[in-house]
């Protein structure tokens, strides 16, 4: 995934729009929608959107997904676990020991320390784990930690994902769309 997309640069032919949606009389709920942009990149389809619904993994692995996903975490204000996540595959793919160092404690800063606004929901265990690790870290510090947050999501967070009204219109758009092609 690239830089762009990680400092809220969104993803190539996709751009965020908000829309008032009445879900009963008097009540207004404000949620975000997904509209294609025209450009000539690929464009999310039907059958990539669905796909999502397959498993956790096939979300993680589309860079629409993903930030489909974040967009959902917002609404549940919880975007920080995926943020995490994200965050801990990078410093994974990192080969310089000075930019690990950097990295592993920006993290550790943003999402693990108690007082963190940012901070991630892990056990004493592992944070105590990663407390001892952080003064010679390696690219995998955070490894327990990101498998406790990928748990939480899996099992809390992304199946009211799929229900919710954010899922049901994308693929409600990208069907009325690939009908009218």
């Amino acid at each position: 995934m690239s830089q762009g997309w990680m400092a809220g640069g969104g993803w190539r032919g996709w751009m965020l729009k908000r829309e008032r949606v009445m879900q009963l009389p008097g009540l207004c709920l404000e949620v975000t929608s997904l509209s294609l942009a025209l450009s000539s990149s690929p464009r999310l389809t039907l059958e990539e959107a669905s796909s999502w619904k397959r498993s956790f993994d096939c979300v993680l692995a589309s860079p629409a997904g993903r930030s489909v996903f974040v967009e959902f975490l917002r609404t549940e204000h919880s975007d920080e676990n995926m943020a995490f996540w994200l965050a801990c595959e990078e410093l994974k793919r990192e080969q310089s020991q000075e930019q690990v160092c950097e990295k592993a404690k920006k993290i550790y800063l943003d999402y693990i320390s108690i007082l963190s606004p940012k901070e991630v929901s892990i056990d004493a265990t592992v944070r105590e784990s990663i407390n001892r690790s952080l003064a010679r870290p390696s690219a995998h510090i955070f490894n327990e930690a990101q498998a406790q947050v990928y748990a939480l999501m899996h099992r809390d967070s992304y199946p009211r994902f799929l229900s919710s009204p954010l899922y049901r219109s994308l693929e409600q758009r990208l069907s009325a769309l690939a009908c009218d092609t």
